[in-house]
């Protein structure tokens, strides 16, 4: 999957950082083929994802920033969508497109999409930041993790997370910080290709989702922080 990023980057006016945590680094043919896209950096660094994302914020030296999955892809012309709100609009800190399921069927010979996120028309542009996170957790759509966002936003958002015991909770306080930062928007591009190939590799974890963890007792020194 990591080879399909690179393969469908390559050569583009963008600059990507593949921060790989898996145990083992990718087989040297591999390592090869992605040294060869000079728009292309691979990292083996088989740390936490809060550690990845930390060190990642400080290598960043465009004037915008998003965070893709690995076996998931974005539209260049979604990206760039995005980009061209964010130059227009100064109040801007984030600018996401819209988003696709998909998934192969019958061996890979052809593919499903679907819609995934409510993403249509979203625009969180409340005055106060008490109302803007209000409003975008009434109900909650991941739509700053994955918005394009000014650099300085993302390393304040993604830069700067902590680890917690509910991997929910980071996914949180990252929008947390990207909504409290300013106002976020949608554009009506297709950005985000959204993949339901692979299972989840952290799916125990997950079982613990955010409301249950905030009313455990004994995780109180996390809710305080």
């Amino acid at each position: 999957f990591l080879l399909r990023q690179v393969a469908a980057w390559a050569g583009l006016p963008t600059r990507v950082l593949i921060m790989d945590g898996s145990d083992e680094p990718l087989e040297e043919e591999a390592r090869a083929f992605i040294a060869g896209a000079a728009n292309v950096e691979y990292r083996h660094r088989p740390v936490s994802i809060v550690e990845r994302l930390h060190e990642v914020s400080g290598l960043l030296v465009t004037p915008f920033a998003v965070l893709l999955g690995d076996d998931e892809l974005f539209l260049a012309s979604g990206l760039v969508a995005a980009i061209r709100r964010l130059d227009e609009d100064d109040g801007l800190v984030g600018c996401i497109g819209q988003s696709l399921y998909f998934r192969p069927v019958g061996g890979g010979s052809r593919w499903v999409y679907d819609i995934a996120y409510p993403h249509w028309r979203y625009r969180r542009a409340e005055d106060s930041v008490e109302d803007r996170l209000v409003a975008a957790f009434d109900p909650y759509t991941p739509v700053a993790p994955y918005a394009v966002l000014r650099t300085p936003i993302w390393e304040r958002s993604w830069g700067s997370v902590d680890g917690w015991t509910c991997p929910a909770a980071l996914e949180v306080q990252m929008a947390i910080g990207v909504l409290s930062s300013g106002r976020v928007e949608a554009v009506d591009a297709v950005q985000w290709l959204r993949s339901v190939e692979n299972p989840k590799v952290d799916e125990e974890a997950r079982k613990l989702t955010f409301v249950p963890w905030w009313q455990l007792p004994d995780r109180q020194d996390e809710h305080d922080r």
